[in-house]
């Protein structure tokens, strides 16, 4: 049996199982020599070259994974858009609770005084998906599950991981992931995650924290001469989702700022060069009343660690018979937290995902694509 998969987020990459055997895991961009490369790149174009490339047969079965692209966007209306008085009284008011489904139609509702609309965006990855599978592979019929991104980067770090045959605790951290509660918290996407993984069965999720920090801020830039963050809740809710235990933020992750020091620092005008920011911290302490490139960096960095130490201990608190710990997720990156887990929890054995950013996702969907078909 020949699976393949794809993650046609950022990271774009091409993986394919035959039987029990990896055969290969391909980075696009390094096939087009473009770091940022993303299926909707300047010109529009959806072609893979790696699959061109290997010159791969038609599978027996396609999946795809995606960081997830449904989004909602802001539509200020004439009044709002004139009135600061009523722009004020709209912040107050988002601020007041997270944003659920509910909330969305009270602001266009009758008993709403707010001048406002949203644009619903929920098929681009379906669109990317077609494209792809109609140029590629025959029009073959294929897998995604827009909900699901963390879940494949647990999967992939389980089974590349030397506990692949035995219980291991999976923590995936980064910068967003799947919009996994569209339907009753549209916009939160996946911010860290504590998976259970064992042999013979597909992970389980035990907690989770989303976030819709991301798309507040930008609708943010609408408000000028507010705030950055004039319309985020910094009030969490805690519901449950089955048997796990979910956070529902407005706060950035970890991974999340990070990438805004990226953005502001100019290494990558998008905020993608999170990475720079890690490596900047190596050369700067926390002091008082300095503050560089470094200094922030190395602020961010020790709050971080702080951060995911929280996460580390709530999931062997989870877990306390457990002693492996998987981490994956693009924030699994960052080298210098990782070093500093071993003397922090010394009883524990840590291993990082050797493809912990998105790319990782296109074989983590085919393992688990493949344990699904024989289950």
């Amino acid at each position: 049996m020949k699976i393949v998969g794809i993650n046609s987020s950022h990271d774009s990459s091409v993986a394919q199982l035959t039987d029990d055997t990896i055969d290969f895991v391909l980075d696009e961009p390094r096939f087009r020599r473009d770091k940022w490369w993303t299926p909707l790149g300047e010109n529009g174009s959806n072609q893979y070259l790696s699959i061109e490339h290997k010159q791969l047969d038609i599978p027996d079965h396609l999946i795809f994974a995606s960081y997830d692209r449904r989004c909602v966007g802001l539509v200020l209306g004439e009044s709002l858009e004139e009135s600061a008085n009523e722009k004020r009284d709209f912040c107050v008011e988002m601020q007041a609770a997270q944003m659920s489904r509910e909330r969305f139609d009270w602001f266009v509702g009758d008993e709403s005084k707010f001048d406002v609309d949203f644009d619903w965006q929920e098929d681009g990855d379906t669109k990317i998906h077609e494209e792809i599978v109609d140029e590629q592979f025959g029009g073959m019929e294929h897998h995604f599950d827009p909900d699901q991104h963390h879940l494949y980067h647990a999967v992939c770090a389980h089974t590349l991981s030397p506990y692949k045959d035995e219980d291991a605790i999976a923590i995936v951290w980064d910068g967003g992931g799947a919009c996994r509660l569209w339907d009753t918290y549209p916009n939160y996407q996946e911010m860290e995650s504590i998976y259970y993984c064992t042999p013979d069965a597909q992970p389980t999720l035990q907690w989770q924290r989303l976030s819709n920090h991301r798309h507040l801020v930008q609708w943010g830039n609408d408000f000028q001469n507010f705030q950055y963050d004039c319309l985020v809740c910094w009030d969490d809710e805690e519901i449950k989702d089955g048997d796990a235990d979910v956070v529902i933020s407005s706060k950035p992750s970890s991974g999340m700022n990070f990438s805004n020091l990226s953005k502001v620092f100019g290494t990558d005008p998008q905020g993608r060069g999170a990475g720079k920011v890690m490596g900047m911290a190596s050369y700067g302490n926390v002091r008082f009343n300095v503050f560089n490139q470094f200094t922030v960096a190395q602020q961010c960095e020790e709050e971080s660690f702080m951060d995911a130490c929280g996460i580390i201990r709530d999931a062997i608190t989870r877990n306390p018979d457990c002693k492996n710990i998987l981490l994956s997720g693009g924030f699994s990156l960052n080298c210098t937290n990782n070093y500093k887990y071993l003397s922090e929890f010394p009883e524990h054995q840590f291993f990082v995902d050797p493809i912990p950013h998105d790319g990782g996702t296109s074989l983590g969907a085919a393992l688990w694509l493949k344990r699904d078909l024989e289950s």
